[in-house]
């Protein structure tokens, strides 16, 4: 599969005047040099509000995703429930890294009618041998777009950048990386540690002609260490940018809601249309059928909707409170 071209919208449901309060939205739980030191917990409360009236907030705590070493219970109050998380030893810094640093909690309210996310952050502040400060990782390059031909192969030999540092504190640590398994056709140029006065840089090749796994995109999963102390993993991104046939007839697709992109009380119905144009020219059904099918993506799934065509109808149903989607236009 290549995909010819891509483009994506957001459409926001708001409502009037409701909002999802916490007592707290962040919290670090006391580390040794990779995970919790013993078992901790936290308390965070949960208030709903409708303008300046306060109403009912709930919260299932069975649909809650946690990293393992996490969990959390709930006083089950009918009006603004108090949630407790507790961590084990079970607990990593790795864990929560590959979790984003965040957990999600679903806030229930007016009776299930509306449900608000809301981001709880952690951390772990790890000590090493002294008692020093938590880690931290940058890249200086996170995602990669590497031109293709029709075929999707790659068009010209490219090389790939990903420098990467080590904090603690604001002290640079001396770091290594290893790597997932690269796709066929991206290699190994130079793996470069990084030091206490300067960043590692890791350095792939792509080949020219690398078909990269036959996929349109990936990740490349980065672990970092400092010493033989795991600090925790990055995820770099890879996609495919495809030419025209002759490299010249780009070929471009955007989408258009026949009914905007922001609703209120979930009212949303709407329309959305994939245009794709090629060389400026917006193409009719036959001559887009003819390039290939196209595909519509909800929420960085990596597996298509249902619906195919340019078309896809959005109702109430299909958001709660803000959906991602993407038409790709993708051929064999």
């Amino acid at each position: 599969m290549a995909i010819r071209s891509s483009d994506q919208i957001s459409i926001v449901d708001l409502t009037d005047g409701y909002a999802v309060i916490l007592t707290t939205d962040s919290y670090t739980f006391a580390g040794d040099t990779t995970k919790v030191k013993s078992t901790q917990s936290f308390s965070v409360g949960v208030y709903a509000y409708c303008g300046a009236t306060q109403v009912a907030a709930s919260v299932n705590t069975q649909s809650m995703t946690l990293p393992t070493g996490l969990t959390v219970s709930s006083d089950n109050d009918v009006t603004a429930p108090t949630l407790t998380f507790t961590a084990t030893t079970d607990l990593t810094q790795a864990a929560l890294t590959s979790a984003g640093g965040r957990i999600l909690i679903p806030v229930s309210v007016d009776g299930g009618e509306i449900t608000i996310s809301k981001s709880l952050a952690l951390s772990i502040a790890l000590t090493g041998a002294g008692g020093t400060s938590a880690y931290s990782i940058t890249l200086g390059n996170e995602s990669q777009v590497i031109a293709c031909n029709a075929d999707g192969t790659v068009s010209e030999a490219t090389t790939i950048e990903i420098p990467f540092s080590v904090f603690q504190g604001t002290s640079r640590k001396a770091a290594t990386v290893t790597y997932s398994t690269l796709p066929s056709g991206m290699t190994l140029n130079k793996n470069t540690a990084g030091t206490t006065s300067a960043e590692g840089k890791l350095i792939l090749n792509v080949a020219a002609g690398a078909t990269l796994g036959g996929t349109s995109n990936g990740l490349i999963t980065l672990t970092i260490k400092t010493g033989s102390t795991t600090v925790g993993t990055k995820v770099f991104y890879w996609a495919k940018s495809t030419a025209g046939a002759d490299g010249f007839d780009a070929i471009t697709l955007t989408i258009t809601s026949s009914n905007g992109t922001i609703f209120k009380n979930t009212g949303v119905n709407t329309v959305l249309t994939a245009h794709v144009y090629q060389a400026g020219a917006e193409l009719n059904s036959d001559a887009v059928a003819a390039l290939g099918t196209i595909k519509w993506y909800k929420d960085g799934s990596a597996t298509a909707l249902a619906t195919t065509g340019a078309t896809l109808t959005i109702t109430d149903s299909d958001v709660t409170n803000k959906a991602v989607y993407v038409a790709q236009l993708e051929s064999d």
